[in-house]
């Protein structure tokens, strides 16, 4: 794997950690906040989506950076 594939699986790692970080920070600020009337249940739904998104972008990334890799090759 070269610097560039590193550097560009670092880069989505980050991502991945940011909004894994900012769909705890919203389901909490929904929780404090009380804006809506939530449940323990929605503020689980709203953070499995947020992580789910997370992750499948992650994993698309992933298979981006395998067809770059053979493309190269």
């Amino acid at each position: 794997m070269t610097m560039r594939e590193n550097g560009f699986i670092d880069m989505k790692y980050r991502e991945l950690e940011r909004n894994s970080k900012k769909a705890m920070t919203l389901a909490l600020q929904s929780f404090n906040m009380k804006a809506y009337n939530l449940s323990m249940e929605h503020l689980e739904c709203v953070f499995l989506f947020y992580c789910i998104a997370a992750v499948s972008t992650f994993v698309f990334c992933d298979q981006t950076v395998e067809s770059f890799a053979l493309e190269l090759e």
